[in-house]
C-alpha cells in the first residue's frame, strides 16, 4: 500500500558530506525516491502513540536522533508507568525516591 512521496525526504547521511549538511544534521535529498510509502508517524499517531523528540546533540551523534522511537503514554508520568509493574520499593532502590509518591 502507501503512496508516492510528493517532497524531498531528509537525507541524515549529507553530514557525511560536510558543508551544510554538517551544520545542519542532514539535508534534503536531491531527488524525490520512486516508490511507496507509510507515514508511519501520522499512521502510530492515529492510535495514540508520539514521537520521542531527539536528544540536544542529534546533529552530532547518532543514537540522538530517536527517530525510531514512539511511545504511548496514556496521559502517564513514566514513573506512574513504573509502578504499573514493579514495585515502590524496586524502584527507590533503582532511581531513589520516587517524586510525590508516599505510602
Amino acid at each position: 500500500m502507501g503512496e508516492p512521496l510528493r517532497e524531498a525526504p531528509w537525507d541524515l547521511h549529507a553530514r557525511d558530506e560536510g558543508a551544510a549538511g554538517l551544520v545542519e544534521g542532514g539535508a534534503y535529498k536531491e531527488t524525490i525516491p520512486a516508490g511507496y510509502y507509510v507515514d508511519l508517524t501520522a499512521l502510530a499517531s492515529e492510535y495514540g502513540w508520539e514521537r520521542v523528540p531527539a536528544l540536544w546533540r542529534w546533529r552530532y551523534f547518532w543514537p540522538d536522533i530517536r527517530w525510531w522511537e514512539l511511545q504511548k503514554t496514556d496521559g502517564l508520568s513514566w514513573w506512574a508507568c513504573m509502578l504499573e509493574i514493579h514495585s515502590p520499593k524496586r524502584i527507590e532502590s533503582a532511581f531513589g525516591p520516587i517524586p510525590g509518591y508516599e505510602d
